[in-house]
């Protein structure tokens, strides 16, 4: 796969949440960044902070950043395979308060297999730089392919 078919395949992969705006994806809001096949897979998205995504210390709930990990890293694997995929198991690792106000979420897939896919995130603060959390995640590719992506 090119770098253009893969940013093609996340960028359709995203706008499956659009089409179902009352679901949780949808309102994460996040966006495209960047992406790139070597000398791996890897996948960059924008969070922007809400304001109901934060605790009451002003930080972003750990709930939300694991579900934007969940996320960004799932859209990924659903472009990289062009199948429906499930989480298998999610590790997070809190370094410091989600403080700021836009966030990069870089997903470096490790493995692509017939069945499984792994990866590593890193969440940083997109004004500050300072890393802010990791992930490890492990999906299971599914028979189904979405409907109306490309192939």
């Amino acid at each position: 796969m090119t770098k253009q078919e893969f940013e093609e395949y996340l960028k359709e992969t995203l706008g499956f949440a659009a089409l179902q705006p009352e679901r949780f994806n949808a309102a994460l809001g996040v966006r495209y960044m960047d992406c790139g096949v070597e000398p791996a897979p890897f996948a960059e998205f924008l969070y922007q902070a809400k304001e109901e995504h934060r605790n009451p210390y002003g930080g972003i709930h750990g709930g939300i950043i694991s579900s934007l990990v969940d996320y960004c890293t799932g859209t990924g694997a659903v472009a990289v395979t062009r199948h429906f995929v499930t989480t298998v198991d999610l590790s997070v690792s809190y370094l410091r308060a989600l403080n700021g106000e836009n966030f990069r979420i870089r997903v470096e897939y490790t493995h692509v297999g017939g069945r499984m896919i792994s990866a590593l995130v890193r969440v940083s603060d997109l004004d500050s730089g300072e890393l802010c959390a990791t992930a490890q995640l492990n999906f299971m590719q599914l028979a189904e392919k979405p409907r109306g992506l490309a192939v």
